[in-house]
């Protein structure tokens, strides 16, 4: 690789390590296949990266809720952190694409997001796998239909082009 003034580059470039705000995990099914949604295509839920705002005011939030619970119960039970976790997550969710719940459709929400994390823990834990590695949101990282390696899902890294809108 050369510089435009004939000086060779030598390394990598720091680029490589941008980082985008928001990004698209592709749910697995059990047997390891995308779970379909319902336009056929594979389902993915798309969430905010450890920087996004949405994370520091989900954050913000549980901490104000555990506080809450502390002043007027004296504790958290484990019960309590796993519905704060829960909710964290929810409100880390920025959309998914469409699909069917009990034969409904099942639009996003932070309410069904909530109840979808808490009936159904797989998806809970594909998605906080993902959340749990910055590569998740490398903004070089390819659209791919096949899992990462060593994770359980798929990613589609997305940028933000600010505050997302409630839907």
């Amino acid at each position: 690789m050369s510089k435009g003034n004939g000086q060779r580059l030598i390394g990598d470039d720091l680029d490589e390590l941008n980082t985008v705000d928001e990004a698209s995990v592709v749910v697995l099914k059990a047997d390891g296949s995308p779970m379909l949604g319902s336009d056929g295509e594979p389902w993915r839920v798309t969430v905010a990266s450890e920087t996004h705002y949405l994370t520091a005011e989900a954050r913000q939030e549980t901490m104000e809720r555990q506080r809450e619970m502390l002043q007027l119960y004296g504790r958290v039970t484990p019960r309590q952190n796993i519905q704060l976790a829960i909710a964290t997550l929810a409100k880390r969710t920025i959309g998914w694409t469409p699909i069917r719940a009990g034969g409904q459709d099942f639009p996003y929400s932070t309410a069904n997001a909530i109840d979808l994390y808490t009936k159904r823990s797989i998806v809970r834990e594909q998605v906080e796998n993902f959340l749990s590695r910055a590569s998740s949101f490398l903004a070089s990282r390819q659209q791919s239909s096949l899992p990462l390696p060593g994770s359980s899902s798929a990613t589609t890294p997305q940028s933000s082009t600010g505050p997302a809108a409630e839907q």
